[in-house]
């Protein structure tokens, strides 16, 4: 079950009817008197049960993982994602080792990371206690995770969420072999052998790993490579004291970094690409933002401002403009509403364009 806080409803797909399993998908709308409307899709994935479901703000899309047929040893270990716009299944290929088929396991999206994140469950070879991610972000790929820290015993049916402020995620009881469970345990999604990293300003250059699969081993020697836009030049990689480009180094764990360019000039000038979002500055922002964003001829555009859970929180820009660069600025303490500070989306919509930048509110 998960929310889809754009339609406001909740939404369920499959599950156990008795004598077999399901694969028909369901909103719940909560606004007024609640009631329930199947949503018809094509390409559904196999029925199961006790699958793992999660709910993509930025994509609009249902995700969904594993689950297990009527019998009691027919684990999946398939994901697919419903695109809410179009009403349409894809599975997804994923690079990297696949977690194994499970059922019953706890999933969470994790909006700055562009992932899904899966803990435990019950497989073949019993109750899970594991961590993995199966990253979206420039291509599917599954990513084991070795969080630190005391961890959750095994089990199944137990209930992971994101805190969107704190960057963080809960993960609260389930079922273990004898026992029903009330404990609660912190999780950084941040963990794990992989390579996190962003570009900041976002559009002043790109941020390159190589090998460029999405788990790295320990000691294994990686490569980042930052490469300008252009009217750009690269700065350093904040959190690893570095300006060195390329830089190769040794993980012995996660490696999480902010690639820094700044502009030759003396102000920002980003080439207009078309149309979209050129710039979002500054990001980070303590309150005030620039969005700078540009179209090749005259159309209708929405410019909005998200929350991770694909709320609305402010609308910037609807209605038809002119071709050129436009700036539109989003005042995130100003209105009759303040905004709280954690992870924003601002969303740019015209004719055949439908793109997003991440945005951090920190105060």
């Amino acid at each position: 079950m998960a929310y889809d806080a754009v339609g406001d409803r909740m939404l369920i797909f499959g599950g156990n009817a008795t004598s077999s399993v399901l694969n028909d998908t369901w909103g719940l709308g909560l606004s007024g008197t609640p009631s329930w409307t199947q949503i018809i899709a094509g390409n559904a994935p196999p029925p199961r049960q006790d699958a793992t479901v999660a709910y993509d703000a930025t994509r609009r899309a249902l995700i969904v993982f594993a689950g297990r047929a009527l019998a009691l040893d027919s684990w999946r270990d398939d994901a697919w994602m419903l695109g809410l716009d179009s009403n349409v299944w894809s599975e997804f290929r994923p690079a990297g080792a696949a977690p194994g088929g499970r059922s019953g396991a706890a999933g969470v999206f994790d909006p700055v990371r562009e992932r899904l994140m899966v803990f435990g469950g019950e497989s073949l070879e019993g109750l899970r206690g594991d961590v993995t991610a199966l990253s979206l972000s420039g291509g599917a790929a599954w990513c084991a995770q070795l969080p630190a820290g005391a961890s959750p015993t095994a089990r199944r049916w137990s209930s992971l969420v994101y805190d969107g402020i704190a960057d963080r995620m809960f993960l609260f009881g389930g079922t273990d072999s004898n026992h029903d469970l009330s404990d609660l345990f912190e999780l950084s999604p941040a963990g794990g052998l992989a390579i996190d990293g962003v570009v900041d300003p976002p559009g002043t250059g790109t941020f390159t790993v190589l090998p460029p699969d999405r788990c790295h081993a320990a000691g294994e020697p990686v490569t980042l490579r930052a490469t300008p836009a252009p009217g750009y030049r690269f700065l350093k990689w904040d959190g690893l004291g570095s300006s060195q480009n390329p830089l190769t180094l040794t993980p012995a764990g996660h490696v999480a970094t902010v690639a820094r360019f700044a502009p030759i000039a003396t102000s920002v000038e980003v080439a207009m690409s078309g149309r979209g979002i050129d710039a979002v500055i500054p990001n980070p922002t303590s309150g005030a933002l620039s969005v700078q964003w540009s179209l090749a001829r005259e159309g209708a555009v929405k410019l909005v401002v998200l929350d991770v859970a694909g709320r609305e929180v402010a609308r910037l820009e609807s209605g038809v403009q002119a071709a050129g660069r436009h700036s539109t600025t989003w005042n995130a303490h100003g209105g009759t509403r303040r905004a709280p500070k954690g992870i924003y989306f601002v969303r740019f919509t015209a004719e055949g364009v439908d793109t997003y930048r991440r945005v951090a509110l920190i105060d």
